[in-house]
């Protein structure tokens, strides 16, 4: 996905981005994006990635830039081929 304000803040994102991974056939939710973020403060429900995961009374991943740049190409190439992708996400309940 190549549109909307989290691809036009590129800076933080690796050089080779391409465009935002967007996750698709999720029953009953659309545009699930995923991104950088520390906590729920960032993100309307999107996908956030990190090195670490603190469960203190809010919640936060850590290094999020740094974990987004370092599995964003497997993810792109993965995405883009022929095989497909199948992601497992963990859901935090605060």
């Amino acid at each position: 996905m190549t549109s909307g304000r989290f691809h036009e803040r590129s800076k933080k994102y690796p050089e080779e981005h391409r465009g935002m991974l967007l996750i698709n056939d999720i029953p009953n939710f659309k545009w699930v994006l995923i991104h950088i973020g520390n906590s729920a403060k960032d993100t309307k429900g999107y996908v956030l990635v990190g090195e670490e995961l603190r469960l203190n009374n809010e919640g936060r991943v850590i290094n999020s830039a740094k974990a987004y740049c370092r599995i964003y190409s497997k993810l792109a190439a993965a995405a883009g081929s022929d095989e497909g992708l199948i992601i497992k996400i963990r859901r935090l309940l605060i």
